[in-house]
């Protein structure tokens, strides 16, 4: 908010600020915009005269609980997915080092979760996908796929199955955020539809930013769910703290993943992976907003906030397509 703009020149105005400014100890003029990094920054406040136009709803706050996994002794594999399944779990992703057996599929049901398969980019998790629809039929779920890769997911799967692009790093800057889009949109021109597997960023406001600008990018150019946001956390942003204060970090990283539009979350860190009571916990995280929060009920909550707005409409300045920014003329 700028106190010299003509629109705020009125009492009321007056009076909040000079409030604000008491309460924060005269430092309020420094806190009149949120700053992202270097260059980016928007205002607090939306004023009457923004020519800032909201974007609408862009999505539910309906999201999957996921975990990830390694590959390693199938009869082990099987026994923790099976207990972490009647625990929380919904959607377990793997981490496929080498062409596995589909042992640690024994007695979980496929068509009650979704199965997320992951590798280093050599193709493992697309020939596994293969295996599974071959030996179990129908199932849902991804696979991932390289950014050069050609194959038509749609001539190879059936719908609930998407080819998966993973990102491992949280780029959170402008320039950044169009490189991102600019790769992110020749894969879905490849396959139509894709799932976009991203860290969390540790910044509330530049995380929901990123997966709105996405999410509306998307929708514009490739039509309505064309693109399907999974996240999960980064082991640099637990570098150095106690495993309670980093529950309490990703509560408010699981809760600005999942107003921006975010499908599914994983919340351990790899070095907490193999603790089975951490794991637990960072499941029940998702438990606690989704059955005593009731976030899951809500529409689009971010719908209309003119902070988060101003930040994806700059995101979507920066990359290069437009399609009918509310400011052109």
């Amino acid at each position: 908010m700028d106190r010299k703009d003509p629109s705020v020149q009125s009492d009321l105005f007056s009076k909040w600020f000079a409030r604000a400014d008491k309460e924060l100890k005269g430092d309020a003029k420094n806190r009149q915009n949120i700053r992202m990094d270097a260059g980016w920054q928007t205002k607090a406040l939306g004023i009457s005269n923004d020519t800032i136009s909201s974007l609408g709803e862009l999505s539910t706050n309906e999201w999957s609980i996921g975990d990830d996994y390694k590959v390693g002794d199938n009869g082990a594999l099987n026994r923790t997915l099976l207990e972490d399944l009647m625990t929380g779990l919904e959607s377990p992703t793997i981490h496929l080092n080498k062409e596995n057996s589909l042992a640690f599929l024994e007695e979980i049901s496929l068509p009650h979760i979704q199965l997320h398969l992951r590798d280093e980019g050599v193709g493992l998790s697309e020939q596994f996908a293969q295996k599974l629809s071959q030996h179990h039929g129908a199932w849902s779920g991804s696979y991932s796929v390289t950014r050069e890769s050609n194959v038509a997911s749609s001539d190879t799967f059936p719908d609930n199955v998407w080819p998966a692009v993973v990102l491992e790093t949280a780029l959170g800057g402008r320039q950044s955020f169009a490189l991102t889009w600019s790769a992110v949109s020749r894969v879905l021109d490849r396959h139509g539809r894709i799932v976009l597997d991203r860290p969390i960023d540790l910044d509330f406001y530049r995380n929901a930013s990123w997966n709105r600008a996405l999410l509306y990018l998307a929708k514009e150019t490739f039509g309505e769910e064309s693109l399907v946001i999974h996240q999960y956390v980064l082991d640099k942003d637990f570098e150095g703290i106690r495993q309670e204060d980093a529950l309490i970090r990703s509560s408010v990283m699981a809760l600005s993943s999942i107003l921006s539009g975010a499908k599914l979350l994983r919340l351990c860190p790899t070095r907490w992976r193999e603790d089975a009571n951490f794991r637990r916990l960072a499941r029940n995280i998702q438990l606690l907003l989704r059955h005593e929060s009731n976030l899951g009920q809500w529409p689009d909550i971010l719908t209309g906030s003119h902070t988060v707005d101003a930040l994806v409409w700059d995101l979507i300045s920066m990359a290069n397509v437009k399609p009918s920014l509310p400011n052109d003329k």
